[in-house]
Formats: C-alpha cells, structure tokens, sequence
C-alpha cells in the first residue's frame, strides 16, 4: 500500500500534466507487471519451472522413465559392453508422446530387431523428450550418454528443432535483453512475447518478433518460405547437429546417423485435421519440403549419413490416418510406418552386420 502524506499530493498537483500522465502510466506498468508475476507465482508455477529450466528432462517415476530422465524402464547399468547399444535421440516423436513406451519408434525397433535377428543382444534407449531440440540433445548426450554404452547414435530430427535450437541457445548464453529479464520477469516477458506474435503475421511484425526475442516467430518459418530466406537461422541447429556427430564419433565411439522426420502437413492435406496447432502451418504449400532440400544439399557436405526418405515413405504408405485428429503427433500407425523405415535404414548402414538374419 502507497501511503502520500498532504505534503506529498500537493507535490504532485504542481507536477505538469505531461509529467502526471507519465508517472501514471509508469505506476499502471508496475503493478501490471506485479500483478503479473504474483499470478504466476500462485497458479503457473509448474510452468515457469519448465520455463526457467531449458533442460526440462522427463522426472523419475519409477515406471516408464528410469533416474536418468529417459523414456526406459532399463537403468544405465543394464546396458553392458556385450550388447549392441542404440540410443535415440530426439523431442516428442522420438519419445513417442500419447502412445505407449512400447509403441514408441526406439521400443518398436527393439521388439523387430528380437524377431529378425534373435541371436543378438539388440538393446535400444529411448533419450527423447518434449520440446527438445538438438543443443539440449548434446547437452543430454554429455551428461549420461557414456553410461548406456552406445555403439549408434540414431538422431530423429524434427521440423521444430529449427526454431527451437535457436531459442535455446539464446537462453543458454542469454545474450539478448529478453532472455536476460525472462529470468527476472518471466510472466511479463511470456505475455509481451504473446502479444506481439498474436499481432504478428506480416513481414514487419515478425522481424519485430526477431529483433526483440532472439528467434524466429513462426515455429515452422522454415517451411513458409524458400530456403535462401530461412538458411541464415539455420546455422544454430546445424553447429549442434555437427557437435553431435563430433562428440559421438570422438568420445562416445558410436557411429551418427541422422534420420530426417516429416510432419504430416509434408505429406498429406487430410492428416490431424482438427489439430490444434492447425494456424501454424500450411498442409502441402510451396514451401513445406525446403527443409528437405537443404539436408538433401548437405548430404555431399558431411562425413555423417542423413537420410530424408522417410518424407517418400509417409507420402507412399497406404496406413491412414498416421496422426491423432486433434494433434499432430503419429498415432500407432504413424510410429509403425517410422519405425519400419528407421529400421530399414539400420540395415542399410550394416547396424546389425555380423549375424545371421533369420527367416
């Protein structure tokens, strides 16, 4: 409570209008911004948790997630020398969100590698989360990734990882204003943020959007335009996908191979039609398969594999429909027609060489 004695008032009447109106503005902003932030104290804390922690690894349940944080009901110490180890990394996808652990695409190509190739101890690690991105992948890799023993790293890319590798690493280093006063204020900076996206749509507003956060505004702005136009943002997500490479190869002792996955807006215009995120995307427009054409280009570049078929599998597959109706995430199908895919393209690179395929 402000408390203004008669002398303060009388202080404030001789103050001119222009300098009234601008304390007042100043005093509606402060307790805005008070407001704000007591409202996310009470009823968003579990939110800004998530928010403040870039990590945001899965918790231990003592079910389907081990202590590690990863979608496994495995500990790093099952995971021996003998077997062959492969880990999947990647976001929501990759962990298999609203399917089963045992539906999930690394769970499935356990279970197919078991039938084909019986006589070998395949044991695969699901690493993927929610809303992750490939510099939060690495930093997962660093932290536990020795312990699983991993002779493959299988990496699922996806069609956010663009963005989000962007926002991330500016959080990381907060080396703009916006990720500076997120930590301070972060109900006020995620309410600015709203306001000037949900404002956005033109050119100007969305380098507004650039300018002030550090990031694109559109979460698939690589699919809205050409290449040439997204190709300068495209430097975050490529210096972590090379780190990945260079940290499986140098310290892990694990091969690298990166799998490009496709969102149904890529592949069909009758997919996930009621899906909530259906203004951020454009089913089948112009732009939508550049992503592919840019990791097509640099398959000639990098001592890595990058494989991008698996946009001609779904475009091909006769399964309908492979994505929930409300969301755009795979459903059981979508996760087969992946998996049978990704495995295909472990045979390909000789993943299960040395053993005899059975019948």
């Amino acid at each position: 409570m402000i408390n203004l004695d008669t002398g303060s008032i009388m202080k404030l009447r001789k103050l001119s209008k222009p300098a009234r109106l601008i304390l007042s503005i100043i005093s509606a902003i402060i307790v805005a911004v008070t407001g704000l932030e007591i409202t996310g104290i009470l009823y968003y804390e579990d939110v800004l948790e998530v928010l403040r922690d870039v990590d945001h690894r899965l918790e231990y349940n003592g079910v389907d997630v081990n202590s590690d944080g990863i979608r496994s009901e495995r500990e790093a110490g099952d995971f021996t020398n003998d077997d062959l180890s492969i880990v999947f990394i990647g976001d929501s996808y990759t962990y298999g969100v609203f399917s089963p652990p045992e539906l999930a695409i690394p769970q499935r190509i356990e279970t197919m590698a078991m039938v084909r190739y019986p006589d070998l101890p395949v044991k695969t690690a699901n690493f993927g989360w929610t809303s992750s991105s490939p510099i939060l992948q690495l930093r997962q890799l660093r932290e536990i990734g020795e312990k699983y023993k991993p002779d493959v790293i299988v990496h699922l890319f996806d069609m956010t990882d663009f963005r989000d590798d962007v926002a991330y690493q500016r959080a990381l280093a907060r080396d703009n204003l916006y990720f500076k006063v997120f930590k301070v204020l972060p109900m006020t900076c995620l309410v600015v943020r709203w306001a000037v996206k949900k404002i956005g749509g033109t050119s100007f507003t969305d380098r507004l959007f650039e300018f002030l956060f550090g990031y694109p505004s559109r979460y698939y702005f690589a699919m809205h335009q050409p290449l040439e136009e997204s190709i300068g943002w495209f430097e975050y997500v490529q210096s972590s996908i090379d780190s990945i490479y260079a940290y499986s190869r140098d310290t892990l002792s694990a091969r690298y191979i990166l799998i490009i996955l496709p969102r149904h807006f890529q592949y069909s215009r009758r997919e996930s039609l009621a899906s909530w995120d259906w203004r951020e995307f454009q089913r089948m427009g112009p732009y939508v398969h550049e992503p592919f054409r840019y990791f097509d280009q640099l398959k000639e570049e990098r001592d890595y594999p990058i494989y991008t078929n698996l946009l001609q599998v779904f475009m091909e597959t006769d399964l309908y429909p492979t994505c929930f109706d409300d969301d755009s995430h795979w459903n059981a199908n979508g996760n087969l027609v992946a998996a049978e895919a990704i495995f295909d393209i472990l045979e390909q690179e000789h993943v299960f060489s040395g053993t005899l395929i059975t019948p």
